[in-house]
């Protein structure tokens, strides 16, 4: 409730770490609330209830909590089928934590997510529990423990049409209508102990998580293809941090230990793949797919530190990936399984051993010129044994200085720059090594030739940022290039519906170039402000297309802007707009590939007659000339009413005013362009009362 509040700050620029604001910048916010004297020590509850209709809409929260000068309690449980992603809350705000990555190497097929607002395509079903305690210890510390928990069932429907060019004047078209149906089980665990002053930081935080996630799926391409995935996932971490500062010096350690056990298996019905197995009778219906993965992962960091003319930081880390991967495809049926052989299955075994030795040096060239140098040194140790076809342990060695230099200028008051270069070097992983051939999907079969790529990466961007505060004129300017350069290229063969791909020796190049420009101004005298905004993209690659090797192009240009007013104490309105010119060339294809060009605008519209009374309307309006039949045109509109009565809140949402049922998108990559009809949720009305039980 904002009347327990009593301030609020907004900290710019925020550390959260008090002990090492004087050594490592931030440029994140925060907001830090607080209570007033009467609502501490006192427990507080509040609850929502929200029912509508088309089809039947859930949406309720029970709130609980409990501050006090030594004890913070906070229970939350939120229920919801609206299309409004409630799991998405449990996720941190913060900079990510250190954490063993998953690594889903099988899924259900299925489109990207379009570019709409998250609440049109959700089809939902989600719960999520959470319970959180803090406790204040003596000498700084606090103790705190948070359980979470999430359940939720998420649909998708789609039609997509897949075009895959191919050399000379080909192309192979693939149409899907997809539906699949997820059931995620979710839950987190984690107990924290922090100490947080000046001079000393201390935080070491155990989590365990474990998920139990299952996919059906359905894909009608004229015959019926079902899927079926098993997902969990179980893993346990430890984090450790300590930081000890004075005038001068700093003195950081960190440690991160972690291990995740994770095993899928995907089902398909029936056997696509009939020539990996010959000898397949009609008594096998289905093929299975499973990829297990065990991983532990370790990361170390020792860091001194030294303030002055010349600020210093020296670190020595060490980190470690230890995995192990096995895989097998076979068919099934009436009770009986078929191994396909070793071609089908994997068994990789791989240690990768990092020790790094990172100089930093910050100091000031001139009184407006500071310059920032780092220059890591890393050893790297790595051994792979593949059992599965016999080979002996391979073992490799790397040595690799990834410098990376930053120069900042405060040209003027008003005008700053930053000019950065980097160059990074690293070499392919897990998903990199296996030879044997992998299903990741119903139609997608993937394999390696057992060479490991090695990556050099050059990245150059300059930042140009201007700010006036008495003209209220803002701009920014920010150039992005990197060249990479790779051993290893990616050939696809096609057959049918049917796409393999593998890896083969072959060194290659790829470069991206971005810009974007954005202008804004605030005008006072009239309570408005705008932006406007430009922005280009450009990509260049080379893959292997049925055989010969297929050069790629890709421009994408894109301007916009936004435009904020408050017509008087009682109406507000703003407006956005962005359209965009998309252009892919493949170089080995005469097929006449058209450029695409999209326009998205939004205009929302706010009244607030009275004090406790908001009303708005928002339409929103996007064109794909890309679009075959139909109208190019998709139009939604949403309207809202809220309204306060003492310490209750009522609100009314009106969503897809105009029952618009589809979205249609266009995605091109360096393989073909996707033309996507996504499933959307229809009109709906929801009604929404939030209250205060204590």
């Amino acid at each position: 409730n904002p009347d327990d509040v009593a301030t609020v700050q907004v900290l710019q620029r925020h550390q959260p770490v008090r002990a090492l604001k004087d050594y490592e910048s931030s440029s994140e916010a925060a907001i830090n609330l607080k209570l007033k004297k009467s609502s501490k020590g006192i427990l507080m509850a509040t609850a929502q209830l929200g029912v509508g209709a088309s089809p039947l809409l859930l949406s309720n929260e029970l709130l609980g909590m409990y501050f006090s000068k030594k004890m913070q309690d906070l229970s939350v449980y939120k229920g919801d089928n609206s299309g409004r992603d409630i799991t998405g809350e449990l996720n941190s705000l913060y900079n990510p934590e250190p954490e063993v990555q998953d690594l889903d190497w099988l899924s259900v097929l299925k489109p990207r997510l379009p570019a709409v607002s998250q609440q049109r395509y959700l089809f939902n079903d989600a719960h999520i529990g959470t319970v959180n305690h803090l406790h204040a210890l003596k000498k700084h510390y606090t103790l705190s423990t948070n359980i979470h928990y999430a359940y939720d069932e998420p649909k998708r429907e789609s039609n997509v049409v897949t075009d895959y060019y191919l050399p000379g004047d080909s192309s192979l078209t693939i149409q899907e209508s997809n539906f699949s149906n997820m059931y995620q089980n979710r839950m987190d665990a984690e107990i924290e102990l922090k100490a947080n002053t000046d001079n000393f930081y201390l935080k070491n935080r155990i989590r365990a998580e474990g998920h139990w996630d299952k996919e059906n799926g359905r894909v009608f391409t004229g015959d019926s293809i079902r899927q079926h995935l098993d997902n969990p996932v179980y893993g346990i971490s430890n984090q450790f941090e300590w930081v000890k500062t004075n005038e001068r010096n700093m003195l950081k350690i960190t440690s991160f230990a972690g291990y995740k056990d994770m095993s899928q298996t995907l089902d398909v019905l029936p056997v696509l793949y009939e020539n990996l197995f010959p000898s397949a009778s009609l008594a096998m219906d289905g093929m299975r797919q499973n990829a297990m993965m065990k991983d532990f992962t370790t990361a170390n960091t020792f860091t001194y530190g030294r303030k002055g003319k010349v600020t210093q930081n020296y670190s020595l880390d060490f980190n470690a990936h230890i995995q192990h991967f096995q895989s097998n495809l076979f068919l099934k049926g009436n009770g009986m399984e078929m191994v396909g052989g070793d071609s089908l299955s994997n068994n990789l075994k791989r240690e990768h051993y990092e020790w790094k030795l990172n100089v930093s040096h910050s100091f000031a060239l001139r009184d407006n010129i500071n310059v920032h140098l780092f220059c890591p040194v890393r050893y790297l140790l790595v051994r792979e044994h593949d059992k599965t076809i016999g080979r002996k342990r391979n073992t490799s060695h790397y040595l690799f200085v990834d410098p990376f230099l930053v120069l900042e200028q405060l040209v003027s008051a008003y005008l700053s720059s930053s000019l950065n270069y980097s160059f990074t070097q690293d070499i392919s992983g897990i998903g990199n090594a296996y030879t044997g051939n992998v299903m990741t999907s119903y139609r997608n079969l993937m394999r390696n030739d057992g060479e490991r790529d090695r990556y050099k990466i050059h990245t150059l961007w300059w930042i140009l940022g201007y700010k006036s505060p008495f003209s209220s004129l803002f701009a920014s300017l920010t150039t992005f290039y990197i060249h990479t350069r790779v051993r290893l290229l990616s050939e696809y063969l096609y057959e049918g519906i049917l796409a393999q791909k593998s890896t083969l020796h072959i060194p290659n190049n790829s470069q991206s170039l971005s810009s974007n420009l954005v202008v804004g101004k605030d005008l006072g005298a009239i309570n408005s402000s705008f932006s406007l905004n430009a922005d280009y993209h450009y990509n260049r690659s080379l893959q292997i297309l049925q055989g010969e090797i297929s050069g790629y192009k890709s421009h994408r240009v894109s301007v916009g802007g936004k435009f904020h007013t408050k017509i008087n104490q009682h109406f507000i309105l703003d407006y956005k707009i962005q359209g965009s010119w998309n252009k892919s060339l493949f170089q080995e294809s005469k097929l006449n590939i058209n450029p695409v060009w999209l326009l998205s605008q939004r205009l929302l519209f706010s009244w607030l007659p009275i004090k406790k009374l908001i009303a708005g309307i928002s339409c929103e309006h996007f064109y794909n000339d890309a679009i075959h039949s139909g109208s190019r045109n998709m139009w939604f509109a949403d309207m809202n009413i809220s309204y306060m009565l003492k310490k209750v809140e009522f609100r009314l949402d009106y969503t897809n005013l105009f029952n618009t049922r589809r979205y249609v998108s266009t995605v091109f990559n360096e393989t073909g362009r996707y033309y996507t009809e996504y499933d959307l949720r229809p009109g709906e009305i929801l009604l929404r009362v939030r209250f205060k039980l204590l």
